[in-house]
């Protein structure tokens, strides 16, 4: 069956990019959910219900999370987990970097993942002990071992506004030690980066299973490391750390230290 899932999520990636190509250069509708940054597009939703669409047709008694309808349920050992807009602020103010990202777990366990720039034209794809890949090219990790050569990439919730656990002060004491500090707007885009090889980690807070489920799959099967910002236990909601694995620790021992509860 993993055949047939690969297939149909990379041709649904594909057209949901295709979509959003179409989409951004025309006169969309732009809502709000939790707050006024907290943005959300008609082409969130269509491109969702694309996606959705091709997993029904073949899969219609899979489970499905999606970032924009919810869970739908079905049988709890097939899992779909779909951000089908992942960085809505860029592609509300039409700045290039957005992504496309679906995952596919077993049993709760994701087993394959892709994540899809369509601006770039860039299709990231993992399998569960068969690699990270950028198109044909296999995907290794960075061997950047120190912070002050590490280029690192971050982000911020929707409520860094009015909550003070907003990333900032991990910013703050982050950025005088590493190479340079980059914000994409897409923790799916930000995460294929650290398996690429082209940024040696990314950390954010408030992120949900769709916005990583294929990312850290990614950079697993790349040889990186994934970990909860905090406690260095497995990634909960509130904070994802992932790198190249050789600055793990000291990156993580200094978010850990600049954060104040």
């Amino acid at each position: 069956m993993i055949g047939d899932v690969i297939a149909l999520g990379t041709e649904a990636a594909l057209a949901a990019g295709a979509l959003l190509l179409e989409g951004r250069g025309t006169n969309f509708q732009i809502g709000s959910k939790a707050n006024r940054q907290d943005l959300v597009t008609e082409f969130d939703r269509r491109a969702e219900a694309l996606i959705i669409s091709r997993i029904r047709g073949a899969y219609p008694d899979h489970s499905v999370l999606a970032e924009e309808s919810g869970e739908t349920n079905g049988d709890p050992h097939y899992q779909w987990v779909i951000d089908p807009l992942d960085g809505t602020m860029n592609f509300a103010h039409r700045y290039p970097l957005f992504s496309v990202s679906i995952a596919f777990k077993v049993d709760g366990v994701t087993e394959w993942g892709a994540v899809h720039v369509p601006a770039l034209g860039e299709l990231y794809t993992a399998r569960r002990g068969h690699g990270a890949y950028l198109g044909e090219h296999r995907l290794r990790v960075s061997t950047v071992a120190e912070l002050p050569d590490a280029l690192i990439t971050t982000g911020f919730p929707t409520t860094k506004a009015t909550d003070p656990d907003n990333n900032l002060a991990e910013v703050t004491a982050a950025l005088p030690q590493i190479a340079d500090l980059r914000r994409s707007g897409s923790a799916a885009f930000d995460l294929a980066q650290v398996a690429s090889g082209r940024v040696e980690a990314f950390w954010e807070y408030g992120l949900s299973a769709w916005d990583v489920a294929a990312g850290t799959l990614l950079v697993e099967e790349a040889g990186g490391r994934i970990s909860d910002v905090r406690d260095g236990a497995p990634p909960k909601k509130t904070g994802l750390l992932a790198s190249n694995g050789h600055i793990h620790d000291v990156l993580h021992a200094l978010i850990r230290r600049a954060y104040v509860p």
